[in-house]
């Protein structure tokens, strides 16, 4: 247990200089924190940075993390895709991931899948852009089953409330800066 809580340590100081000091040195072109809790008191950082052809991506909470990199190809000004690959705090580090991201007019879809030490995981997400500020959509992401979607923005923050109809009857809240 203490052998995974220095390397959730190590990973989360990672994390912070990330969130404080990329941006700083102008390597954050695209650059968003999340920070998302759910009714059952679990809260997540999460932090994503992109730069031309090149992201970076971390997730912290308080018994697991991730960090990994990786590359985005363009392949239409609508449609992006992009790989990774990175650690966890985990026995079996390794981690990868991929990504594809297609915006059109008021639509975006995004799906994104991992695999490493502990296991897969999924996201898949179709939004509608109601207003400059509002946005409805669906939502699948593993180990919460599929969930509806609401995002209220002002200036450049915003909130994401997702409502999973699981056992749980999870309610996940996101903010994102």
């Amino acid at each position: 247990m203490k052998e995974r809580s220095v390397r959730f340590a190590r990973l989360l100081f990672v994390f912070v200089l990330f969130i404080f000091v990329l941006p700083r040195s102008g390597i954050g072109q695209t650059i968003s924190l999340e920070i998302e809790t759910n009714c059952r008191g679990k809260t997540t950082l999460k932090a994503y940075g992109e730069k031309g052809d090149n992201f970076i991506y971390a997730q912290s909470n308080r018994n697991w993390g991730e960090l990994y990199a990786g590359r985005i190809i363009h392949c239409h000004s609508a449609l992006k895709f992009g790989v990774g690959m990175g650690v966890e705090t985990n026995q079996r580090p390794l981690r990868m991931g991929v990504f594809v991201h297609y915006s059109k007019r008021d639509y975006q879809i995004n799906l994104a899948a991992e695999d490493g030490g502990s296991g897969f995981w999924h996201k898949a997400e179709i939004i509608h852009k109601i207003s400059r500020d509002i946005s409805l959509g669906l939502v699948s992401r593993g180990g919460y089953r599929e969930g509806l979607m609401v995002s209220l923005g002002v200036g450049k923050s915003k909130a994401k409330v997702v409502l999973y109809p699981n056992k749980q009857k999870t309610i996940s809240l996101s903010m994102y800066f």
